[in-house]
């Protein structure tokens, strides 16, 4: 068995959607983001910090 991971940088709307569609498309995958600012931070310096919720909901968390 071959461990594939991918590191995604950025946890805005184009690196959770990368990762999301990484994590449907491959079973057996590892993704690991990496970034300054997650969505739960209600920092000025993420731009969509709500984006969360719909990213959730497409992976079945939600």
């Amino acid at each position: 068995m071959v461990n594939k991971r991918v590191v995604v940088v950025g946890a805005g709307v184009s690196g959770l959607s990368t990762a999301t569609l990484l994590l449907q498309q491959e079973k057996e995958i590892k993704v690991h983001l990496v970034a300054n600012h997650f969505p739960e931070d209600l920092s000025g310096e993420y731009t969509s910090p709500w984006y969360v919720v719909n990213v959730l909901y497409h992976i079945g968390i939600l």
